[in-house]
């Protein structure tokens, strides 16, 4: 009696366990993502194993599959976001930025270096590498100089404020940029000037963008008294 009722106890689990198979929905993603895996769709295949794994933690072919596809699927996303680190760093560079591009560079050789052998991007991020190590170096440097003829373009154009804000971008100002950017300085609070002087009452916006641009003159510019006896001849104005 006792070894019949074993062979029942037996069977009734062997059929719950096919049972649990035959209708748990991880098993469905778990076959999505074979079919995925076996055409090159790595990324895709991940993506339906991740809902399976949600489903049922425990599905053992879904813990293998994704075992063999991690270090793929993590290669290609470091290397997708050391690229776009590496061109970001390349644009902050060039628009003078270059403390934020030098972090951005750091952090795009660190993503590069992160991908392993096994992926199927290493020879793309180990060039990602080579060029981080050239560019880093050129680009960085020569940064300031780039925004600074971008300021004098937009100085001949006739766009003083823009020529201004391309030198304040530059993270690290020698005295050939900050006299220059006095200059310009000086230049916007004159015109903002000479739009209203003579006029016995002035709109206080108007008087307050040009006390803006007085102040930022700088003790060592050739104007910077000029520049305060307007300061002062602006705050005695009557404004409304």
């Amino acid at each position: 009696m006792k070894k019949y009722l074993g062979l029942i106890s037996l069977a009734v689990i062997i059929a719950i366990a096919v049972y649990s198979y035959v209708n748990d929905e991880s098993y469905d993603y778990y076959d999505r993502a074979k079919v995925l895996y076996e055409e090159g769709k790595y990324i895709e295949a991940y993506e339906q194993l991740e809902i399976g794994q949600s489903i049922n933690q425990l599905n053992r072919k879904i813990i293998s599959l994704k075992g063999k596809l991690y270090p793929i699927v993590e290669g290609a996303k470091n290397y997708k976001e050391a690229n776009a680190l590496y061109e970001e760093a390349i644009n902050l560079a060039l628009n003078g930025k270059t403390d934020a591009a030098k972090i951005a560079m750091s952090q795009a050789y660190d993503l590069a270096y992160k991908v392993s052998a096994s992926s199927l991007v290493r020879d793309e991020a180990q060039e990602l590498i080579r060029k981080i190590a050239r560019d880093a170096t050129l680009v960085l440097d020569s940064a300031p100089g780039i925004q600074y003829k971008n300021a004098i373009k937009h100085e001949a154009e006739g766009d003083l404020v823009r020529a201004y804000e391309a030198l304040n971008n530059i993270d690290i100002k020698n005295e050939k940029i900050k006299r220059k950017q006095s200059e310009i300085a000086y230049r916007l609070g004159e015109q903002r000037y000479m739009k209203f002087a003579g006029q016995e009452v002035v709109s206080e916006h108007l008087v307050r963008d040009a006390i803006y641009w007085y102040s930022q003159v700088h003790a060592f510019d050739d104007n910077y008294m000029n520049a305060n006896q307007r300061i002062n001849e602006l705050k005695l104005l009557k404004t409304k």
